[in-house]
């Protein structure tokens, strides 16, 4: 034991000519088999609490315990939330001892996503997210790819963080049963002690995901781990082939939903050729868009391209807009409203086609011309005369 190697209490104040380095070290070893023990005594309550549970019968003495192990009592002390990584806003991400989920559908930058996570935990800093402590262990749990494809993750990873991988641990998982990729997961975790892992693939933890037991099940040992461990497990599922409202695929994906503190969704816009995650729920409050391109095989920070792309858009709009508007204006500088209403009326076609055999009413032209104001291609002057913006 770390603890017999002190004999004088007066160490920890430096006395006796014991180097302050040495303690400091000391502290740190016992702190850490403090730790340690309180983990142990953690997961000996869980197992014990389940067996209880799980009996048909049971006495008074054992339900003292159970109440007492599962009560939240004045003695507990609202504990501040310890995240592992934070964004552009220094808001946190992925809170220890928790769970959370990405969405997406097959082929939609999800792999891409978590890989910059991971990146982003062990130093690399090109997405704006900063981890929240020193050496942050990361475990990457592979259940579908073929092998090479999670040693091109890998290497994916080693890149973007310049080769430095001392903290990073990568499993492939596929050819084995769903039962013996839990095992393998939980294993590594309680030897590797990591402060985030990625399970990409969680349906393949169980042999059906529309089960609602083995669904429950799975999810609940996830959280087990999760808070047993102090670590965060980012689980990556696929959407439902239908889902037009961002559904996570059967029951699992319910109760993934229902458990996670964040759920994030990767969409792709082949258009533009970028991806964003956006975050869709949340316990712990929102947090802003992250946008990436891929580039020769790496995903690349696009935050800057997008809000360019965005503007582009919204100009060649309203320049198509505003030509409209030029012909509704027969060439005049400024015209009064009820001017305008009239000539709106007369050149609705240039809006719609169908208004070259039908006049547009009034009404509809008059929320035309709201429109084009709130779009910012019509003003009006001192005189209450509108014109057409000019830039």
């Amino acid at each position: 034991m770390i603890t017999d190697k002190i004999t004088n209490a007066e160490l920890f104040d430096g006395v006796g000519g014991v180097d302050v380095d040495a303690v400091e070290d000391l502290k740190s070893a016992i702190e850490t088999q403090n730790k340690e023990v309180e983990r142990a005594n953690k997961f000996a309550e869980y197992q014990a609490i389940k067996a209880l549970l799980s009996k048909t019968e049971t006495t008074s003495e054992d339900n003292k315990m159970i109440m007492s192990h599962l009560e939240i009592t004045d003695a507990d002390d609202e504990q501040p939330i310890q995240y592992t990584l934070t964004d552009r806003d220094g808001k946190g991400i992925y809170p220890l001892g928790d769970i959370s989920a990405v969405k997406g559908r097959a082929k939609h930058g999800k792999t891409f996503y978590v890989s910059m996570i991971c990146a982003s935990l062990l130093g690399c800093k090109d997405y704006g997210l900063t981890p929240t402590k020193t050496n942050t262990r990361v475990l990457m749990v592979d259940t579908e790819q073929h092998r090479n494809n999670v040693i091109k993750v890998r290497n994916r990873i080693k890149t973007l963080t310049n080769n430095n991988l001392n903290n990073f641990k990568v499993l492939s998982l596929r050819e084995l049963t769903p039962a013996e990729r839990y095992n393998a997961l939980a294993i590594t975790i309680r030897e590797y002690r990591p402060d985030f892992v990625v399970v990409d693939g969680i349906a393949d933890l169980i042999s059906n995901s529309n089960d609602i037991e083995q669904s429950q099940e799975i999810v609940s040992l996830l959280m087990r781990l999760a808070s047993i461990y102090n670590c965060h497990i980012l689980n990556v599922l696929h959407l439902t082939r239908t889902s037009e409202n961002g559904g996570m695929r059967g029951h699992l994906g319910t109760e993934l939903l229902n458990k996670s503190s964040d759920v994030f969704e990767v969409k792709k816009d082949a258009e533009n050729e970028l991806f964003t995650a956006t975050h869709t729920d949340s316990r712990n409050g929102n947090i802003a868009e992250l946008c990436f391109r891929v580039v020769d095989g790496l995903p690349m920070d696009a935050t800057t391209y997008k809000a360019e792309q965005a503007q582009k858009a919204l100009t060649q709009k309203v320049n198509i807009e505003k030509e409209k508007w030029v012909q509704v204006f027969e060439g005049e500088p400024y015209v009064a409203y009820n001017d305008l209403i009239h000539k709106i009326i007369k050149h609705g076609y240039v809006f719609d086609e169908k208004y070259r055999d039908e006049k547009i009413k009034p009404n509809s032209a008059k929320q035309k011309l709201h429109r084009a104001e709130k779009m910012g291609v019509i003003a009006r002057n001192a005189d209450n005369l509108i014109y057409i913006i000019q830039r």
